[in-house]
């Protein structure tokens, strides 16, 4: 694939990921100094949140608190109204493909999760 296709893909599609937002602990907790909640997005290719789930505990992975979310339940069951498959920009005469969302390593593979 040429340069140009590879920058189309990116400009058409959504990534997800989680973070940790570090919170204190309340004085009357001895146990430890922090603790931590995930924040999880989907972002498009504009920088703009699409989906936000937050409150997951920051001892949780990303993939398991992605899974259990409403939006990733939704996902894995294969009943999210995505666009139809369609032509990358500058490929009209390829294969039509699936929309996809991006997320690192951490995310279970599926047919609109790479």
């Amino acid at each position: 694939m040429g340069i140009s296709i590879i920058s189309n893909i990116v400009r058409e599609t959504c990534e997800v990921d989680g973070k940790h937002i570090r919170l204190e602990c309340p004085k009357n907790i001895q146990l430890q100094t922090f603790f931590s909640l995930i924040l999880m997005a989907i972002c498009d290719s504009n920088y703009c949140f699409r989906i936000i789930n937050f409150g997951a505990y920051g001892k949780s992975s990303d993939c398991n608190v992605f899974k259990m979310s409403p939006f990733g339940k939704k996902l894995y069951s294969n009943k999210v109204n995505f666009p139809p498959k369609r032509c990358l920009s500058g490929d009209d005469q390829g294969v039509p493909q699936p929309f996809i969302l991006l997320a690192d390593e951490a995310f279970a593979l599926n047919k609109n999760l790479l």
